[in-house]
């Protein structure tokens, strides 16, 4: 067979999840949208969370923060190993073993009801240990009630892999758009409460409001899951624990898992430094947190579509199509930053006003209107170097290589990230919004580091199937 021929073969290659060319952009537009739109669910329950208790005090809205990046240690570190499952059943659907196709999600399941035993006892005891003292009062009420709902999200990660690797992701969506309505109307009646029939609850009201959201959530996908269609091709009724599947995942979730932990312990200290310095600082990382979780499900869907999709090339033994997906994955995030650097670079005025910062901060319009303007703009560049990391550590998950992304993300995080603006913040008096230009720097190296990993496993890959 000719050279050219060959070419063609492999450009003729069938997808196991679409009916578009494999690895193309149409193909992972299709796969990564409706994750985009399940990925919008946490990000905007968490905005809208925010932005509500902006409007209620802005003491509510940091203690929440504080809160939550004290939840995230555990969460993100469970739901990172829960999700690892859909590289399992992208390679199983991919190699056409369905019958072992549920088997990933069911430990993943398992496992997630298993976090209860450090989420509960944290509930319980670990709230006046992790919130700072200034936000506790307003705070530990939120901790506690996330905590206890901590089991909730890596149970929809683990059954959300299990639509994402055989690509069926429109149930995702479903289930995130009907969690974040239950969400948004919770959130307006307990936090700002009603007058004679329901006092104002605050962050505690915003807690109640997304746990309750979680579980309309995960009990959705949860009975699509073991619908008749899936029971019969997939085996999903059957919840069999088995250990080599159940050790194989975490084995390959774990250093991910670890990675994200020590990224979120980076930002949980971040919070507690700031919280310690005043108002003014704690609230410009807060906001610039929050900007950023606004568009991060952009990048969240489409990392978690990169996966899904070389998973499914591995198991397919196509394996030399990973640079056209990656290149495809670049198109649509340069899309999607010139999209951003309208509302954050050009009219960031908007997206500041949702915070009613001055009604609240006894500083003139004109100094945290600077802040906030430069916050938006060095945002901005987080997302470029960021979005694109996340679409290179997609790719790496698929591979396995959980490891590196672990070592690359928890160094960086620590040594260019928290400490530079630990130390310019506390010892040499630097501007608040400084703290994301420092983030600039970290999410950059990051990128760099793992973008070489990428090209390194990529010579050891065969050119041809």
């Amino acid at each position: 067979m000719t050279i050219i021929n060959v070419s063609k073969e492999k450009e003729r290659a069938r997808s196991t999840l679409s009916k578009y060319r494999p690895a193309g952009l149409m193909e992972l537009w299709v796969i990564a949208w409706p994750l985009i739109i399940a990925s919008l669910s946490g990000h905007v329950m968490v905005f809208v969370d925010r932005t509500f208790l902006a409007h209620h005090s802005l003491n509510s809205m940091n203690a929440a923060a504080a809160a939550g990046m004290a939840w995230w240690i555990f969460s993100f570190c469970a739901i990172s190993i829960a999700g690892i499952a859909e590289v399992f059943v992208g390679q199983h659907n991919g190699a056409g073993r369905f019958e072992k196709v549920a088997e990933p999600v069911w430990q993943m399941i398992l496992f997630s009801c298993a976090t209860l035993l450090v989420f509960w006892p944290l509930a319980m005891w670990g709230g006046s240990y992790m919130m700072p003292q200034a936000l506790y009062e307003e705070g530990v009420g939120y901790f506690t009630i996330m905590m206890l709902a901590g089991p909730l999200q890596p149970i929809f990660v683990a059954i959300a892999a299990f639509f994402t690797g055989i690509g069926r992701t429109k149930i995702i969506t479903i289930a995130s758009v009907l969690a974040n309505l239950a969400n948004l109307l919770l959130d307006y009646a307990l936090i700002f409460g009603y007058p004679g029939l329901l006092a104002p609850l605050g962050a505690t009201g915003a807690a109640i409001a997304t746990a309750t959201a979680l579980f309309i959530q995960a009990t959705i996908v949860f009975i699509v899951f073991l619908d008749r269609g899936n029971r019969l091709k997939y085996q999903t009724h059957k919840p069999r624990f088995v250990y080599s599947s159940m050790l194989k995942c975490i084995r390959v979730g774990y250093p991910n898992a670890l990675g994200h932990m020590m990224e979120m312990l980076s930002w949980f200290v971040l919070f507690y430094s700031m919280a310690n310095l005043g108002i003014e600082h704690v609230t410009i990382l807060t906001l610039g947190q929050t900007i950023y979780i606004l568009f991060a499900f952009l990048f969240d869907g489409i990392q978690k579509g990169v996966t899904a999709i070389a998973a499914n090339l591995i198991g397919a033994g196509h394996s030399y199509l990973f640079n056209k997906l990656l290149y495809s994955a670049l198109k649509m995030h340069a899309v999607i930053i010139g999209i951003l650097c309208i509302p954050l670079v050009f009219y960031p005025d908007f997206i500041l006003g949702l915070f009613a910062l001055t009604q609240h901060l006894d500083v003139t319009e004109t100094a945290i209107g600077h802040d906030g303007y430069m916050t938006c703009y060095f945002v901005w560049f987080y997302c470029v170097f960021d979005g694109f990391l996340w679409i290179v550590a997609g790719m790496l998950t698929a591979l396995t290589d959980t490891l590196f992304i672990m070592l690359a993300n928890s160094i960086s995080a620590a040594l260019i990230g928290v400490l530079p603006i630990y130390v310019l913040l506390t010892y040499y008096n630097a501007p608040a919004y400084i703290i994301w230009g420092c983030l600039d720097v970290y999410a950059m190296v990051a990128l760099i580091a793992l973008l070489l990993r990428y090209m390194k496993m990529m010579r050891q890959i065969p050119s041809s199937n």
